[in-house]
């Protein structure tokens, strides 16, 4: 199962790219003085649109097989064993879950609504006690 992203980033990120590809390829074709900054602004392009197409494929979170792994272009990918969770804090909208090794977060704005649903869900069957969850009643 995957978390999506909200579809607003997507819109974001997508305007940005082709605004700045078009920024650039507007003033690279005019056969204008071509300078390095020129480049500079076509790499953001670029990479704007790279971004737009990685997240509309991996989405945010993958859950699999009792893991969930936050995908990422420019970083590294993260994961957790839902398994070694021992505690879950929510500090405004952002959730982090605990293990010995690390600490794994959630941003919960980042995250489409339904998907979000499923994340509570899958948070509120883990095993752990009132104490140490923000799902308890």
């Amino acid at each position: 199962m995957k978390l999506k992203f909200k579809k607003k980033r997507f819109i974001y990120n997508l305007l940005l790219g082709l605004f700045w590809t078009g920024i650039a390829l507007d003033s690279i074709l005019a056969l204008e003085k071509i300078r390095w900054t020129k480049y500079i602004v076509l790499g953001l392009g670029i990479s704007y649109l790279a971004k737009f197409l990685y997240e509309m494929k991996y989405q945010y979170i993958i859950i699999k097989d009792g893991t969930l792994q936050r995908s990422g272009l420019f970083h590294f990918h993260r994961k957790i064993n839902l398994k070694e969770v021992y505690a879950i804090k929510e500090i405004q909208g952002t959730y982090y879950l605990k293990t010995d090794k690390t600490v794994f977060k959630i941003d919960t704005d980042l995250i489409d609504t339904s998907s979000l649903l499923h994340l509570h869900s899958l948070l509120k069957e883990l095993d752990l006690p009132a104490n140490k969850t923000p799902f308890y009643n």
